[in-house]
């Protein structure tokens, strides 16, 4: 019985000694596991950051891009008021040259059929004024196209054609005049 009691307390050393290793695990484990937590925390807790970041500059994204656009219409605007009264000021100034260079022609001019005045010939205030159209229509068209309103490109194309039948209109009735 020596034996077995000496065997009983040896097993029970031994018994012993992997409980303090199985509990030293346990606790080294529970050690790694608080690490691990706190380091998927941390990462968890930077993504977060990030996203936000990202989701705050997506809100401010669209109200840049709306500001930018307002800009370049507005610019576009100007642009295509300034080429209007160009427009217009060269067709003045060419008509005003025309007048200037045979004013005899401006006053009166001697057909078949009898004498007509300037504004009896001034049919091409028709054709003048289409082509003020067109030119104002492709303006609005190309404003509209750099700003990206369909709707803004659709009138302009509108206007264009508008001034191309009133172009017509006027070159017709001034053939007719002319027969």
């Amino acid at each position: 019985m020596a034996k077995k009691a000496k065997k009983a307390k040896r097993l029970a050393k031994e018994v012993a000694a992997l409980s303090a290793e199985v509990a030293g695990l346990k606790t080294q484990m529970a050690r790694l596991l608080t690490k691990q937590r706190a380091a998927l925390k941390a990462e968890t807790d930077s993504q977060r950051k990030k996203l936000k970041a990202g989701s705050q500059q997506a809100k401010l994204k669209p109200k840049r891009v709306v500001k930018e656009v307002k800009v370049v219409a507005q610019t576009l605007g100007a642009k295509a008021a300034k080429a209007k009264s160009e427009t217009k000021s060269a067709i003045e100034a060419r008509m005003n040259s025309t007048r200037d260079q045979s004013p005899k022609l401006a006053r009166r001019v001697e057909q078949p059929g009898g004498s007509r005045s300037a504004a009896d010939l001034d049919l091409n205030k028709q054709e003048v004024k289409g082509r003020q159209e067109q030119t104002e229509g492709k303006l609005r068209g190309e404003a509209g196209k750099k700003a990206g309103d369909l709707e803004e490109q659709i009138k302009g194309k509108a206007e264009e054609v508008k001034g191309t039948v009133r172009e017509a209109v006027g070159r017709t009735a001034r053939k007719i005049d002319e027969k």
